[in-house]
């Protein structure tokens, strides 16, 4: 695995955690956005809730509330830590992650897709925070789906692009 990184910049890991794992965040993620979806049955499964389509588009401010929320709550940082995304890691890098102080969760609903640029680089937002006790690590995106995403709706990598350095960052009008 570390050759491919090394070629690709990236690696899949499929199916790292059991849906029952992912059944705390779902719920917390539903519970924070649910008066801001349509109107539905709430019997139906969390992971259904989570992909119901919006009442009316969340502005940036209702956006970015909606994630720190999640950013706060306990439920990110336990399925972060958890042994089963810890083992994973461990097996794709032969060592266990050392502690970080950057943890976002980004939300990327299904029905609606919210972004002022077209493109980032994880990388440049690790070194954006200045910290020189961050200057000789290297940093690791996880992408979990949480509704069962797959290729066509799932997070867009650009392999090879580890090895062009980092981009000058700047926003789009749409």
């Amino acid at each position: 695995m570390a050759q491919e990184i090394a070629r690709r910049g990236m690696t899949d890991a499929q199916r790292v955690v059991d849906e029952s794992a992912l059944a705390p965040i779902q719920e917390a993620l539903y519970a924070t956005s649910r008066e801001l979806l349509e109107d539905h049955d709430p019997d139906l499964p969390v992971a259904e809730r989570i992909n119901l389509p919006f009442k009316k588009r969340p502005d940036t401010e209702t956006w970015n509330a909606l994630c720190s929320k999640i950013n706060a709550g306990p439920e990110l940082g336990g399925l972060i830590h958890s042994e089963a995304v810890l083992s994973a890691f461990e097996g794709i890098f032969g060592e266990a992650p050392r502690a970080f102080p950057i943890s976002k969760f980004r939300a990327n609903f299904p029905a609606l897709k919210i972004s002022n640029y077209a493109w980032h680089q994880d990388e440049g937002t690790w070194f954006a925070v200045k910290n020189l006790d961050l200057a000789d690590k290297s940093p690791v995106t996880l992408w979990l789906s949480l509704n069962g995403a797959d290729a066509r709706d799932s997070i867009e990598l650009v392999e090879g692009s580890h090895d062009l350095g980092l981009k000058n960052h700047f926003f789009i009008e749409r």
